[in-house]
């Protein structure tokens, strides 16, 4: 979805006051709001109204998966495995 040139233009404008010097998109910001619902365990079938998705397909384009999400994955099935699993050393999730 292409927004329109004066809608650009704000959003640029809303991240310059914002201080943000990253380049982002709406589409980012749809992106990362997606995931964070994800991580909040909301329902996917409510997440995928509040996203205006009609599809899973869509919803599930839009999630983020990281290197945390991996390693919460694999500590919920093998609690305890820590460091030689994740990468991680068991503790803070690093």
């Amino acid at each position: 979805m292409r927004l329109p040139q004066s809608s650009h233009k704000a959003f640029n404008l809303a991240t310059e006051k914002a201080k943000i010097d990253q380049r982002i998109s709406p589409q980012v910001l749809r992106r990362t709001m997606n995931t964070m619902l994800i991580r909040a365990g909301v329902d996917r079938i409510v997440l995928r109204s509040v996203m205006g998705h009609v599809s899973e397909e869509m919803t599930e384009r839009y999630a983020g998966v990281d290197s945390r999400d991996k390693r919460e994955a694999i500590l919920k099935v093998f609690p305890g495995t820590g460091k030689a699993a994740t990468g991680g050393d068991g503790e803070d999730g690093e």
